[in-house]
Order: structure tokens, then sequence, then C-alpha cells
């Protein structure tokens, strides 16, 4: 029983990891200028399956510039703005690329 349990949680964290790196993925090739359609055929993965990524790491980026707009400590006395922490996740490179194009 405990082997099957062990088991079980090891097949969902390698499933994470998947789709941890297949998003990692997808970001990559945004951030390159590739459109999905050009994703899902270099990843060899559905159209509907990137769609999903990008509204997922478009989620992630909207949450992180919100607590980045949130947290950012303007009055750190040299005249430029300090973002405090914001998580390393995989959305990080997103909000960049979309602040670069605001």
């Amino acid at each position: 029983m405990k082997k099957k349990v062990h088991q079980m949680s090891t097949n969902m964290s390698q499933k994470k990891d998947n789709i941890e790196w297949r998003r990692n993925k997808v970001q990559e090739l945004l951030v390159k200028g590739y459109n999905h359609y050009e994703i899902a055929t270099i990843l060899q993965i559905s159209r509907s399956t990137i769609t999903r990524d990008i509204q997922y790491l478009n989620e992630c980026a909207k949450q992180n510039m919100e607590y980045s707009t949130k947290y950012t400590d303007y009055g750190n006395g040299n005249g430029t703005a300090k973002t405090k922490d914001v998580s390393s996740s995989s959305c990080f490179i997103v909000v960049v690329a979309k602040r670069l194009l605001l």
C-alpha cells in the first residue's frame, strides 16, 4: 500500500514537472516572438493546450504585475523605483515582456 501511494505521489510530481517544463518552453518561445500555432508545431502539442498555457501565463503575469505595482517603493532615496521581491515563478519573464510592450 505504501509503495502504491509513493508511486502515485511520484507520478503526480512528474506530471507537475512536465507541465512546468512545457509552460517554460511556451514562455521561452513566446518571448522569442513565436505565435501559438508555431509553438504548438514546435512542441508537438495541441493548439488548445498551448492556448491554455498562454492563458495561464497571462493570468500569472497579471497577478505578478498587480503584486509588483502594489509593492514598488518609489521612496528609496535615489529617485528610482525599487520593486520588492516578486516570486521567481515561470511567469516573471512574461511580466517583463508585457512591461516592455506597454
